[in-house]
């Protein structure tokens, strides 16, 4: 299926004046407003040793819910506007079929030649899977999501999904940056024009929100460059919680730009 989401930073951190600046907007626009409650969200992404998923701008992760749900997710980039990407994404709770599923997807785009060597090394770990087929782990992260859904109050539907996200990228030295972020995603075909109104208001609420045309992995996987290069100077770019500022999101957002780094790639030196 395709998936149509955008992505905002947040640049303030009084919580609950987020919650208010969502549940608002979406009441304005004449949608029902339902909370959810907290998950707890570790991703762990996969490449293959050729790197050949991230030159091909594909993908793969395992996402571990509340420690008990286990999902397997691929994403293909399919078109990016100037507000929004969407994708294909396939996700499927963990299970030698939904692999097999997303193992035959991935020989179609990327030519992997993995049919016959998923059955034999499928168990019940996800991670350990993927790593004894052949892959390696390139980025963790850890998020905790609160959900906030705008609900068509005719058709009792959800049509966009409000995932309030902090997330964690662990340093080689232990150390957590964090960063506040707000993922929009439409749930319903042929909403991208009631999206892109969306976007325009959150941006205009007092620079709270910023649009952030990059995913969580490219984004971590720049953190950590930046970090490891001493280019994230502690109480400037990261305050004295490790959450990221405003300063140092200007450093990513430039290091992206420069290095010519587009919403569903990644080329980091």
């Amino acid at each position: 299926m395709s998936e149509v989401e955008t992505a905002l930073i947040i640049l303030f951190r009084d919580r609950n004046q987020v919650n208010i600046a969502i549940r608002e907007l979406i009441l304005n626009k004449g949608y029902e407003v339902e909370e959810k409650g907290i998950q707890i969200i570790k991703d762990v992404y996969i490449d293959r040793k050729n790197d050949i998923l991230k030159k091909k701008k594909v993908a793969l992760r395992i996402r571990i819910i509340n420690d008990q749900i286990f999902k397997i997710t691929l994403k293909i980039p399919k078109t990016t506007q100037n507000k929004y990407f969407e994708r294909i994404e396939i996700e499927h709770n963990w299970s030698q079929e939904s692999l097999n599923k997303v193992i035959f997807e991935l020989n179609s785009y990327v030519n992997l030649d993995l049919y016959n060597t998923t059955t034999k090394y499928y168990k019940n770990n996800p991670i350990g899977t993927l790593l004894d087929v052949g892959f390696k782990i390139i980025q963790n992260n850890e998020t905790h999501r609160v959900i906030i859904n705008a609900i068509n109050k005719k058709s009792n539907q959800i049509e966009f999904e409000f995932a309030k996200d902090t997330t964690s990228f662990i340093m080689n030295d232990g150390v957590k940056i964090r960063y506040l972020e707000l993922e929009i995603e439409s749930k319903k075909i042929g909403n991208e024009k009631f999206l892109e109104k969306f976007i325009q208001e959150f941006t205009l609420l007092d620079s709270l929100f910023e649009l952030w045309p990059y995913s969580k992995l490219e984004t971590g996987i720049t953190i950590k460059y930046l970090y490891d290069h001493n280019n994230l100077i502690k109480n400037t770019d990261y305050d004295e919680n490790n959450m990221l500022t405003l300063s140092g999101f200007k450093k990513i957002r430039l290091f992206c730009q420069n290095n010519n780094v587009s919403i569903n790639s990644r080329d980091v030196p």
